[in-house]
């Protein structure tokens, strides 16, 4: 348990660092929405569908 508050008190501290963010602004926001949203992935790495994927070799 010890690691994963370190982690969070990690990911406060990038926040702060990284984002120029308040105590507050951090604490009030939803950790799991901002986390999905900082791990969203440019269309270029996202995992293709193979069918579409064919398709396009096809035109």
């Amino acid at each position: 348990m010890t690691n994963e508050l370190e982690d969070f008190d990690l990911f406060a501290k990038n926040a702060l660092t990284n984002l120029h963010w308040s105590l507050d602004e951090f604490y009030e926001t939803d950790y799991f929405e901002l986390i999905t949203v900082l791990n969203a992935k440019e269309k270029k790495e996202r995992v293709v569908d193979p069918l579409e994927l064919f398709k396009s070799f096809n035109n």
